[in-house]
């Protein structure tokens, strides 16, 4: 055992723990003002608060999820998790642009545990296209039409593909999320068109596309777009 490692790791928890301690501190603060502000019935204070909420809650889920990422990977060091069990990483994904469209492949994101938490995927992908934005010093954002947001689910056949379940919108937003303001201006419904196609692949992974909606139209009609599934 890595008692150094150990010694940092534990350091680590303790200011992570005094972390999410402040945090809560100010979010029961804000609580406590959201109340006066409703038993005062005053509706001029009562907005500016609820949105001090939300950003503290989004912080705290950020926070979350990267404290959970390090943590994670710290105790693989440490030889106290499998290493077999391996947590997403930005190495996951591949990003790549050809002709008009920015491609991005990554581990099948369907099928998922209906109860699995997939916010993963918004820190996976994020991260890899920051750095692939600094790698080539593209504009932010890269498209600035309305785009075609295309998910390809690519399987090889077998018990996966005849078994997938619905698709869980929770996925797309991640990856939406993650999008926004780098590939895509925004995400709402004037910005973007959605779609999702069963493909065909070699192996199992999710590819996304991105592309004006002049090359869609022409993607559409193409043979990718059609997925001939054999029961």
């Amino acid at each position: 055992m890595n008692y150094l490692a150990m010694t940092e790791l534990q350091l680590y928890i303790d200011a992570m723990v005094d972390s999410f301690y402040d945090g809560d501190v100010r979010l029961f603060a804000a609580l406590d003002q959201l109340a006066l502000a409703v038993q005062d019935e005053s509706v001029d204070r009562i907005y500016p608060v609820v949105e001090d909420i939300s950003g503290q809650i989004e912080r705290l889920c950020n926070a979350l999820l990267r404290a959970t990422i390090i943590f994670y990977s710290d105790l693989q060091c440490l030889g106290l998790v499998p290493l077999h069990v391996k947590y997403p990483h930005a190495t996951d994904v591949d990003i790549s642009l050809e002709n008009d469209s920015l491609i991005v492949k990554l581990p099948a994101i369907l099928p998922f545990r209906s109860k699995g938490s997939v916010y993963y995927l918004h820190e996976q992908l994020a991260a890899a296209l920051e750095k692939y934005w600094q790698k080539y010093t593209l504009p932010k954002p890269l498209f600035r039409e309305r785009v075609a947001v295309v998910f390809l689910h690519h399987y090889s056949g077998g018990e996966e593909a005849r078994n997938l379940r619905d698709y869980d919108n929770v996925e797309h937003r991640c990856i939406l999320n993650a999008l926004a303001f780098t590939a895509i201006g925004n995400d709402n419904p004037r910005s973007i068109i959605m779609t999702d196609i069963l493909a065909t692949g070699d192996h199992n992974f999710t590819e996304i596309r991105i592309m004006p909606v002049s090359t869609y139209c022409e993607f559409v009609q193409s043979d990718e777009f059609s997925y001939d599934f054999v029961e």
